[in-house]
């Protein structure tokens, strides 16, 4: 397994979005690796995407991250008790970002089911195997993934 270089992230957003599809997305906390294969993303292009958190040029303390160079985590929270992790996308000042939206489980899947469930995985449901990270806030939860990543390569 290779880690993506910097270079991958510069490039078009839409093109990224696709192209993370089946990769492994890897997160290291409380000295635990987890792992998914992402599955699902979404593009968001920019000031002129009406979706985006920086459209029509909005920089906030919120958005400040989307106008960092490619490859940073734009995590932010939402309905006031999710994170979502984003991966910024093409040059620095080029306010994109590319949505992880879901992925299925890979290596240690015993760590994603404590975070997500409080069980082991050899204990959840057919239901909860199938949406163990299956949203963006899921994903977060099962990963271990915090705003405190917000900014970070």
């Amino acid at each position: 397994m290779t880690k993506l270089d910097r270079d991958f992230y510069l490039g078009d957003t839409v093109t990224v979005a696709r192209e993370l599809l089946g990769c492994r997305l890897v997160h290291i906390a409380e000295g635990r690796r987890s792992e998914v294969i992402i599955t699902e993303t979404e593009a968001y292009c920019g000031v002129t995407d009406k979706a985006c958190h920086s459209y029509g040029g909005r920089y906030t303390n919120r958005t400040k991250t989307m106008y960092c160079k490619g490859g940073c985590a734009y995590v932010y929270f939402i309905y006031g008790m999710y994170s979502c992790f984003n991966v910024v996308t093409q040059a620095e000042g080029e306010p994109c970002a590319v949505l992880i939206r879901g992925g299925i489980p890979s290596g240690d899947r015993d760590i994603l089911s404590q975070r997500r469930y409080g069980l082991p995985y050899s204990e959840l449901s057919p239901y909860r195997l199938k949406h163990i990270a299956d949203g963006p806030g899921k994903l977060c939860i099962a990963l271990g993934i915090e705003r405190t990543l917000n900014g970070e390569d």
